[in-house]
């Protein structure tokens, strides 16, 4: 593995910041258009390394995506992402997350069933969990994230990047 304090974007460094937890989420407030007030949260990846060096989601996430890694990286955030969630929605019970996932994530079934383990369990409200995905990796996945999306009754938005365009349900491919 590749140690700690090297510059070198790499699937072993990436692995071992998985590992060490040098990777965190932070978490951008959503407000309401309407009443003015934090109404839930958006968590953005962030690569935090030990000398306290902040490396964005770009400089990692192709990457991960195109090793097939960021499967394993949305899936064990989402236990850092549920257990932050618990402890706001104490606070605030009407408050929401969102996380971003890759078309990675829906090619096959574990992202799925974790989440509704989730919900089947009560660790987690269905209105309390948004699951976003960009245009382009809904356009990617296709039918098979169409056939996928259909799981639970957690809000699922893909979101056009920086469209501001947000749609209940991915829209259809041009294949669907």
């Amino acid at each position: 593995m590749t140690p700690p304090g090297s510059d070198v974007v790499s699937i072993e460094s990436l692995r071992y910041a998985l590992a060490a937890g040098e990777l965190v989420f932070h978490y951008q407030p959503k407000v309401s258009m309407v009443l003015g007030t934090v109404c839930g949260a958006e968590a953005l990846i962030r690569w935090c390394k030990p000398d306290g060096t902040m490396i964005g989601p770009g400089a990692f996430i192709p990457l991960a995506e195109s090793t097939g890694f960021i499967t394993e990286i949305t899936r064990r955030m989402l236990d850092t992402l549920v257990a932050d969630l618990v402890i706001a929605r104490a606070a605030d019970p009407t408050l929401t997350v969102s996380f971003n996932a890759s078309a990675r994530d829906f090619e096959d079934d574990r992202l799925v069933e974790a989440i509704v383990r989730l919900l089947d369990l009560g660790i987690v409200a269905a209105n309390a969990l948004e699951v976003e995905l960009t245009e382009s990796a809904v356009l990617q996945a296709g039918p098979a994230l169409a056939e996928r999306s259909g799981w639970c009754t957690a809000r699922a938005a893909a979101c056009g990047l920086g469209s501001g365009r947000r749609w209940s349900r991915p829209p259809r491919t041009r294949d669907a």
